[in-house]
Parts: C-alpha cells; sequence; structure tokens
C-alpha cells in the first residue's frame, strides 16, 4: 500500500523506477524529445509526509528543518537523507516537493499551511526518478490531505508540467501499486498502464558519480535515434509472464550518449554480462544500471559478486 491517510495528512512511498525500453525518437518543436518508454516501478522508496496545519498553527520545530515561504505554501520542510548526506538536494522552494504543492494550492485557489517530511532513500542523478517519483507523492498526497479530491486526469496534468516522469508516478500512486508497469509517450504525460504476470527481481548498482539528465541528451545524436520496436515487444512479454526471454528486448538509445559522458560505465556493462542475468542496461540516463534476474536466489547471488566489485551501491529489489 503506497498511500497512508490519517486524519490530519497523507504519507506516500515513492518508488523509483526503471526503463526497461526507452527509444527517444526526435526533437519536438518545443524543444522537448519525443519519448517511447516502458517503466516499471521498484520497490524501493523515498517516504514523504505531509500534514495539514490550520492557517495560525505553528508546525513543530525541528532543528534539521526549514521555514516553508514559497507562493501560497507556508510551513515547515525537512528533509532528511538516509541514502546520500552528502547529496546537494535543495530544502527550499527549488525542490519539485515544493513546487508540486505550489503548483496545487494555485490550481486549487487554497493556500497550503503544511509541515512536510521527506526521507529519501533513492539516489539523485541515477536515472531511477526519485526527484519524480517525490513530486507526484507530493501532488497525491496533499491531494488526499486537504480533500481537494482533483481528478485522476487533472493531477496528471499538474503533473506534466513538473517533468515528464511525474506523469507516470501519479498514476501509480493513484492505482495503490496496481500500475507495475506502464508504456508513456510524447513527453511521458501519454501513459498506457499494462498488467504484469508477476514482479521481477532485479539488481540496481548507482555508481558514486551521478550523471546529469541534461548531459545525456546534449550528448546523444540523431543517429542513435528512433524507433526500434522494442516497447511494445516488452508490453507483450510482461503481460505474458515470458520476460525470461527478454534479453534482446531491453533498449535505451541514451545509452551511447551515456557511454560517452561516463566511459566507466562500462565496466558495469561487462561485469553483468558475465554473470547468471536475463538482461542489463541502463535507466533512464544515467548512472544507475540494473539488470533483470530469473529469480530471488540469483538476484542475490548476482549482488553479491556485483559488491564484490565495488563499483556502487548495490540494491536488490524487484518491480511492484
Amino acid at each position: 500500500m503506497l498511500l497512508r491517510v490519517t486524519p490530519n495528512g497523507c504519507t506516500a512511498l515513492a518508488p523509483a523506477k526503471i526503463n526497461l525500453s526507452l527509444e527517444i525518437l526526435g526533437r519536438r518543436a518545443d524543444g522537448f524529445h519525443e519519448l517511447r518508454t516502458v517503466m516499471a516501478p521498484l520497490r524501493w522508496y523515498d517516504s514523504l509526509q505531509v500534514e495539514r496545519l490550520a492557517p495560525n498553527q505553528p508546525s513543530e520545530p525541528n532543528p534539521r528543518g526549514t521555514d516553508l515561504q514559497a507562493e501560497g505554501v507556508t510551513g515547515r520542510f525537512v528533509l532528511q537523507q538516509a541514502c546520500d548526506p552528502a547529496a546537494d538536494i535543495p530544502a527550499d522552494a527549488s525542490n519539485l516537493v515544493v513546487r508540486a504543492l505550489v503548483l496545487l494550492a494555485r490550481a486549487t485557489g487554497n493556500p497550503l499551511h503544511a509541515a512536510v517530511t521527506l526521507i529519501k532513500r533513492l539516489p539523485s542523478q541515477a536515472g531511477l526518478g526519485g526527484g519524480s517519483s517525490d513530486a507526484a507523492a507530493a501532488l497525491v498526497a496533499a491531494n488526499r490531505a486537504w480533500r481537494f479530491d482533483l481528478s485522476p486526469e487533472k493531477l496528471t496534468a499538474l503533473a506534466a508540467q513538473l517533468g515528464s516522469d511525474v506523469p507516470f508516478f501519479v498514476q501509480v500512486l493513484l492505482g495503490g501499486g496496481r500500475c507495475r508497469a506502464a508504456l508513456c509517450e510524447g513527453r511521458g504525460e501519454a501513459i498506457r498502464p499494462t498488467p504484469v504476470a508477476g514482479a521481477i527481481p532485479c539488481v540496481v548498482v548507482k555508481p558514486v558519480r551521478g550523471l546529469s539528465t541534461a548531459e545525456v541528451y546534449a550528448m546523444s545524436n540523431a543517429e542513435e535515434h528512433g524507433e526500434r520496436g522494442s516497447s511494445e515487444a516488452t508490453l507483450a512479454a510482461l503481460r505474458t509472464g515470458e520476460w525470461r526471454h527478454a534479453a534482446n528486448l531491453l533498449t535505451n538509445t541514451l545509452q551511447p550518449a551515456a557511454l560517452r559522458v561516463a566511459p566507466w560505465l562500462e565496466k558495469l556493462a561487462v561485469l553483468f554480462s558475465r554473470l547468471p542475468v536475463i538482461a542489463h542496461q541502463l535507466s533512464g540516463s544515467g548512472s544507475a544500471y540494473f539488470a533483470l534476474c530469473q529469480n530471488w536466489a540469483t538476484a542475490r547471488r548476482v549482488g553479491a559478486a556485483v559488491r564484490g566489485a565495488n563499483l556502487g551501491r548495490v540494491t536488490i529489489t524487484s518491480t511492484l
């Protein structure tokens, strides 16, 4: 269960994601890239708590918190780094969580006085969608906390203003975890959920260094873009449970660009190619790299081998 409603608020688990396919189809007239991707949420989460405060109610003091002072949003914001204390994640109005709350206050015409606590377990600059998932969690949790009852369509439209991956995570959260994979097109806002025949064990490695999405896109070239036809085949494999034969289905047309930005990622590709995994590739623009495994026992063996190579933080998990 990804959402828990309390008398004064709502707590959301904000999952990571992996891209089982990612096809960059070209650049749009608005400057964004047209894409087609199959994304799957993971059992690996940040946690976001949104507590509704009365207009003049002071938030409880917290030495790690900062005052919330943004358009239509006041209160307290506490950011706890459970993943990487050194990560440069803002705890102010530039954070995607606060931006999501500002957008919701503007859309509803209601100021929000809130106590917000974000526990970060997902690494940043990883291609795992942590910031986008947090933004989606803020929209959905605050909508429940203030009982705005905005429709899924309205929340998804707001999410699209925050980032390409945010609408997908809104769908995952609203589905209570039943959206276990989806085909996302356009900028990512056109979402088609698909049933999945069982969770897929996987091993995710996050190198110490992260990658800038903008830098990776800048290093990609038109020759590497275009339709590969892998997304529909991946959807079919997920529906039927034939993902165990998906070694040739995984596609990420951003991976060559990421390797130009960070040649050291090749070490992970070589390592996984020598291990008993079904398939492996970069997630999104990186730097996280993942492998799908036949079962949990294999995932644990693979995870132990990758930890021994000391190429980054290793997480053994599965899709929802």
